[in-house]
């Protein structure tokens, strides 16, 4: 979340909906408790995970709360945090927005991806990228990030292992032999033969 928010995005993005308004005044009867319920909402539905409401940026806090038409104080939402009640309120959320938590059947499905794409892009950010995307049109809820960099990387190994396997194979043991002599340095220079070739190819 930037610290920034511009007018635009607040009055798009987290102004509560009748709806959502009418589902916090329903789920819970304390004011700070319902507060603390649509900053939770607004947000996922920004990033696709949950954050701590002491993560988020005041001019959102300040838009949600004047929205509510409450002041919560600064312990208000590190209690929130803390509470039960904030567990409570995340299936609830997921209910609404029609969201399943990340488990097994969503990692299954990020492994699937990635090593279907693989198969032509190399780069980790791309891999990763396409991992969100997949989730989200599944609507799964987002893991952390290093979840998505362990499995990207994951991913990109298997796939790259099979390509090295399919080239050692198609090189025999002849082929092999051979690009080993062309890396082996010799040369009391430090060179090697692939080093001349990489001169007059270049």
């Amino acid at each position: 979340l930037k610290a920034s928010v511009t007018a635009k995005d607040l009055a798009e993005v987290y102004t509560p909906t009748a709806a959502e308004l009418a589902l916090a005044f329903g789920t819970s009867r304390a004011e700070g408790a319902r507060f603390g319920f649509l900053v939770l909402l607004k947000t996922f539905q920004r990033l696709g995970y949950f954050v701590l409401l002491g993560e988020v940026p005041q001019p959102i806090l300040q838009h949600i709360s004047s929205c509510l038409g409450v002041a919560p104080r600064p312990n208000d939402l590190l209690r929130y945090d803390e509470s039960g009640t904030r567990r409570r309120h995340i299936p609830v959320t997921r209910k609404f927005l029609k969201v399943k938590p990340f488990d097994g059947q969503a990692r299954t499905l990020v492994g699937a991806v990635v090593r279907e794409a693989a198969q032509t892009k190399e780069d980790l950010a791309d891999l990763i990228n396409i991992s969100i995307e997949e989730l989200v049109r599944n609507r799964f809820e987002l893991p952390g990030f290093t979840t998505l960099l362990k499995e990207a990387r994951r991913g990109r190994s298997d796939v790259h292992r099979v390509f090295y396997r399919r080239v050692a194979q198609a090189l025999g043991d002849g082929g092999r032999d051979h690009l080993d002599r062309i890396l082996k340095v010799d040369d009391p220079a430090g060179r090697s033969p692939w080093n001349t070739i990489r001169e007059f190819s270049g």
